[in-house]
């Protein structure tokens, strides 16, 4: 049962009670966007009911003191906060999305993260999709930083030091696509399906991931790794040591995936040289000090060229693109023909925030500035 119909179940029975006044009108509205066509409520949603008051019953009843009898009489189970019962409108911001599954789960089954990463990647534009055996790490100058939270011991990570690598279990807490489909396309087969089992997408009918990543160093109750392909504030679920048992030596797969990985040319502009040192002169970066691993970072994304397949269909040659990585703004101009990525300006977050990159009207604006300094001609 989604949170619309608890509300109306709610404030049915209570009418039937006597405990609010039997109306032969609609007491209430939802003015949540898609409640009625989703059956639920995401993350920080406000939902916003409306007492619709009869002026005959005002004298007896106050519209405030409905909506506290309706907020009381609603299931403790039901998580909010922030209620609001001013001036007769009920104004609930629930503290998550609560979903109804097709099953009943066994409690058993239920989960809490053992911590949660701080990444290099803020988003998933960018991002590694995998580790490569062939490669090493797609990008081994990518860093992060789990935490564990409170209920978990520090002694949990005792030996876990004479370990070189680690399995994170984790959750892919940004998945967008609401309607779950079997079949998807693996970025290898350039626009060919496989079901979701025989791949590693992300939208799958439990969220979880598995990731291989190299341990720098541990302090207390946090691990400081690289090689990862994790997004900022992910969940952990577990960690497992990777060793010897966890290689086999006859194994089967598609032979699309045996293919190597095409990797990109990347080159710097002289003025996006110069502005990484500029800015590392004046702003500091999370994982990195060095400027040469501010280059090697920026190159290791761009060589697997980030963007998907429906980008590459949509967008044109020797197009600008931008993405972000630790406190940067990384733009680049992509030259399909040439298969090289040019990167021609960088921005630090704290010179400017950017809510909305990779938008048509910013990066006309950006381009706009490239060419009126010279840096590129019209593209």
């Amino acid at each position: 049962m989604d949170f619309a119909d608890i509300f109306k179940t709610t404030v049915t029975r209570l009418m039937e009670s006597n405990t609010l006044p039997i109306c032969d009108w609609l007491p209430w509205e939802f003015l949540c966007p898609k409640v009625q066509e989703r059956g639920d409520l995401c993350t920080f949603t406000v939902l916003r009911t409306v007492m619709k008051t009869n002026k005959a019953l005002n004298t007896f009843y106050n519209p405030c003191e409905w909506c506290d009898i309706i907020i009381e009489s609603l299931p403790k189970t039901q998580e909010m906060s922030e209620v609001s019962t001013e001036n007769g409108i009920i104004n609930i911001r629930l503290a998550q999305k609560i979903q109804t599954p097709l099953q009943p789960i066994d409690p058993a089954f239920a989960m809490q993260p053992i911590g949660f990463i701080s990444s290099c990647f803020s988003e998933k534009f960018g991002t590694p999709r995998q580790s490569n055996k062939n490669t090493g790490f797609y990008s081994k100058y990518s860093r992060g930083e789990i935490t564990l939270l409170n209920h978990v011991n520090a002694d949990s990570l005792d030996g876990l030091e004479e370990f070189s690598h680690i399995w994170l279990i984790f959750v892919f807490h940004k998945s967008t696509h609401s309607k779950l489909k079997s079949k998807v396309k693996p970025p290898r087969l350039n626009g060919q399906k496989k079901g979701i089992f025989a791949t590693r997408t992300p939208h799958r009918y439990n969220p979880i991931g598995l990731s291989l990543c190299k341990i720098m160093k541990i302090d207390g109750k946090k691990i400081m790794v690289s090689g990862i392909d994790l997004i900022d504030e992910t969940p952990i679920l577990d960690i497992k040591p990777y060793h010897p048992a966890d290689c086999l030596n006859e194994f089967s797969m598609p032979g699309y995936i045996k293919n190597p990985i095409y990797i990109y040319d990347v080159e710097f502009h002289d003025y996006a040289i110069e502005r990484i040192r500029i800015i590392k002169e004046k702003y500091p970066l999370k994982f990195y000090t060095a400027e040469e691993d501010w280059i090697e970072i920026i190159r290791e994304v761009l060589s697997q060229d980030p963007s998907t397949v429906h980008t590459k269909l949509k967008h044109q040659d020797q197009g600008l693109y931008a993405f972000k990585i630790d406190f940067l703004y990384v733009v680049y101009v992509r030259h399909c023909e040439k298969s090289s990525h040019l990167v021609v300006n960088v921005i630090h977050h704290f010179e400017a925030e950017i809510h909305e990159l990779r938008t048509e009207a910013w990066l006309s604006d950006m381009k706009d500035t490239l060419i009126s300094i010279g840096v590129l001609k019209s593209i």
